[in-house]
Order: C-alpha cells, then structure tokens, then sequence
C-alpha cells in the first residue's frame, strides 16, 4: 500500500508539471518532448541486426575470463551479467542529439561523434572543403559526396580537380568508381583483404578464367552472387574431375572439398587498376604529400580549431560549426601569408659602336653576375 501510494503521488505530480498556470495542458516541444524512440516503429533489418549483434556478444563473452573469483557468481540477481556492455549503436542512442552516432576506431574511446569529412590543397595547405557526416559512417561512402562538393566550391574560382591521395580507409568499389566517373586520378591504398594475385594461378582475363600453374586445369567462371553483407562476388570453380586425384589436392584445397574454388569481387578491376598505379615512383611521392599536408590540417583543426568538441545539436548546425573552423583556419593561413620579395635592379647600357655580338655578350655576363647574387627580376 506504500508503494501504491508513493506512485501515485509519482503521478499527480507529474500531472501538474504538465499543467501550465492556468491549468491547462503545456503542448508537447517538437524536437525535445516528442523526440522519444519508444513511438518510433523498428523496422524488421533493424530488430535483426540489434538480434545478432547480442548473438555475436554471447558468444564473444562465453570464452572470455570472467574478471571475478570462482566464489563470487557472475551473474546478478535477475540473472543478467554483471560485466558491462559494449557501448555501440545498436545498443544506446543519444537523447538531445539524433544525429549523433557512437564511433568504433581501435584506440580511441567508445562515444558520441560526428565525422568531419576535409579536403585540403596540397600545394596552398588550404581547405577547400569540409562537412560533417553521420560517425557510424565509413569514410569510403562519403568520398562521393565530398569529392562533388569540392568540385563545386573549385569552380567558382575556375579550378578543377585533377588528382586526390586518400587513406586507406577511403578505399571502396564504390569510390572508385565515383573518382572514375568524376574523371579524377585517386592515390587510395586498396585494404587489406585485397589480393593482387592468387598463389599457383594465372587469371586469364580473355577466358575470363583462371588456371593452374602446377597442372594446368581451369577454372571457369561460374556464377555471380551476393553474400550475407551485401557484395557481390564472382566465383571460379574447377570441376572435381579434375582435382580429385591431383597430388596437391590436400595443400590447395584441404580434405573434404573436390574441386578448386576462387571468389573475387566483381569490381575487381578497379582495385587492380589502383594497384599498379600505387607501384608508380609519383604515387609513393603523393602519399608523402597526404601525410606532410592533410594529417597537420586535421591536427590544427582538433587541437587548435575547436572542433575536439562540437557545440552543437544536429547534423547541420555540427556542419555550421566546422565550417566556421575551416574559415577561421583559412583566413589565419591568409593572413601569416609572405609574398616573397623581389630584387630590381635598373641598369643604364651605354652606347657603344661595337657589333651586336659584342653587345649581347656584354649582356650575358651581366646577367650570370647578378644571378650570382640571387636576383629575382632584372630591368633595362
């Protein structure tokens, strides 16, 4: 009978917090009050993946130690583990801010960000464009939309984009392609699961096969399909004739199958492509080039631009205020700016009835003299 009467006195003055001076009922807020994700509806991909990211918990927790004595049980009360959980988005959302999204990067704490998306002139040092993303975005999907955001703000001084140097982390089929389709060389490193060659095979790119160095046996291109993530791969098979008495059949294909079987993405192309232009002298100076003048950009702007924190709610007013960074960092750069200066040296030649030959001799000695003593610009 407490706790009834405790709850409802809960409840009446929750009641009248909701009632204005005049006893009437203050309307809901838009963006604070009505923000509330228990009326909002969860679609079936969502419920699935929040699903199996608690499955992958289970069994990532089940062999690690338990961090506590065998004396003292593991589990609470109510029978639920007493360790903590990962903070990720599919468990744990903001309240004030929707657009902010929990960020996973290996050394860094696990919490709410924003990712800001720059584009740097690599000869000025300049910022040519900056924008906030979503942070459980990769950087590889907003390349796109960065890249044509930058053309844009080039054009209206007349200049294009010829070339861009990535990280590794931009590197996708799908911003690739869009760099293709912009007409831009990239510099990206591929990642890591990339594999220019396969070990004992020949791709024969007219068959659109591989085929075995050791026995000579081909493997045809089968099928096209998409996997659990969502990529789609191609896939060459041997036929188990063929590797069923093969003596290597346990080294290149293990015990239990019969045949060979390779999968290569269908974009394969692109990352081949990208591979022989990262072999290239210019591509090993370009990466030098990233890493000399984007890296210090993105350090000034986190550590002296104030953008460690974003003062702000929401996707665009997170924009807002990295573009005022950008600026500040911009005009700042405008400002320390030092044309160099320039020697003049006037000079008055005297008449003379000598030959032309002569006379420009005179005038060549003249002129290795003065570039001796680092002479910028010369008038007669």
């Amino acid at each position: 009978l407490v706790e009834k009467a405790i709850i409802e006195d809960g409840q009446q003055y929750l009641e009248e917090l909701q009632m204005d001076a005049y006893g009437k009922p203050i309307e809901p807020h838009n963006s604070v009050m009505t923000d509330d994700r228990d009326s909002d509806t969860t679609t079936k991909g969502r419920a699935k993946s929040t699903t199996q990211h608690h499955s992958w918990k289970g069994e990532a927790y089940k062999d690690m130690p338990k961090g506590r004595s065998l004396s003292k049980p593991s589990l609470n009360d109510e029978g639920e583990d007493r360790r903590p959980k990962f903070v990720s988005n599919h468990t744990h959302y903001s309240t004030t801010d929707r657009d902010a999204r929990v960020s996973v990067k290996p050394g860094k704490p696990r919490q709410l960000n924003y990712s800001m998306q720059t584009a740097v002139d690599i000869g000025s040092h300049v910022i040519t464009n900056i924008e906030a993303h979503r942070a459980d975005r990769r950087d590889s999907e907003c390349l796109a939309g960065v890249l044509t955001n930058t053309i844009n703000n080039l054009e209206q001084q007349g200049l294009a984009v010829e070339e861009i140097a990535c990280d590794t982390g931009y590197s996708s089929s799908k911003a690739l392609q869009a760099c293709v389709d912009l007409g831009i060389t990239a510099y990206i490193p591929n990642f890591g699961q990339y594999k220019p060659f396969r070990e004992g095979f020949v791709f024969d790119e007219t068959h659109d096969r591989y085929t075995c160095t050791a026995k000579g046996v081909h493997l045809p291109y089968k099928k096209t399909y998409g996997d659990k993530k969502g990529y789609f791969k191609k896939q060459y098979r041997s036929s188990s004739k063929d590797c069923g008495h093969c003596p290597l059949r346990t080294s290149c294909i293990g015990g239990r199958a019969d045949y060979k079987k390779i999968e290569d993405t269908v974009d394969k192309h692109l990352y081949d492509q990208m591979h022989r232009r990262l072999t290239t002298p210019y591509a090993r100076r370009m990466k030098k080039l990233r890493q000399a003048t984007v890296e210090p950009v993105l350090g000034s702007l986190i550590n002296f631009g104030g953008t460690r924190r974003i003062w702000a709610r929401g996707l665009s007013s997170a924009n807002k205020f990295m573009l005022g960074a950008a600026i500040a960092y911009n005009l700042k750069k405008w400002l320390n700016y030092v044309e160099p200066k320039r020697k003049t040296a006037i000079v008055a030649m005297k008449k003379t009835t000598k030959g032309l030959g002569r006379w420009l001799l005179m005038l060549e000695s003249f002129t290795k003299c003065y570039n001796r003593k680092s002479v910028y610009h010369f008038t007669s």
